[in-house]
């Protein structure tokens, strides 16, 4: 009976909530990643517009300035992270 009265709760619990959890689902960011944004970094290997490391959370991460015409940032630098695209970050120097 315990078996038979969980399955039986669980399915009409799941019949109740169903629309209300694929809303809350959806509408959650679709963007990957969005939680870093904004988030400062600092640079650890000089970062251009063509790559370098910067430290985020205790982690080593390759980064890229977001203006390809700004001079690179030196090592100890403070950056803040505009996007993220794959496991770059793109970031802007911090003012």
């Amino acid at each position: 009976w315990h078996v038979a009265a969980f399955f039986i709760n669980s399915s009409l619990l799941a019949l109740l909530l169903w629309k209300r959890l694929k809303t809350w689902r959806l509408s959650q960011s679709d963007a990957p990643y969005s939680n870093m944004v904004g988030d400062e970094a600092v640079v650890v290997e000089p970062v251009s517009a063509h790559g370098g490391t910067a430290r985020w959370s205790g982690t080593l991460m390759q980064a890229r300035l977001a203006d390809p015409a700004a001079p690179p940032l030196a090592p100890g630098s403070y950056v803040t992270i505009a996007e993220v695209k794959g496991n770059i970050l793109i970031v802007i120097p911090k003012r």
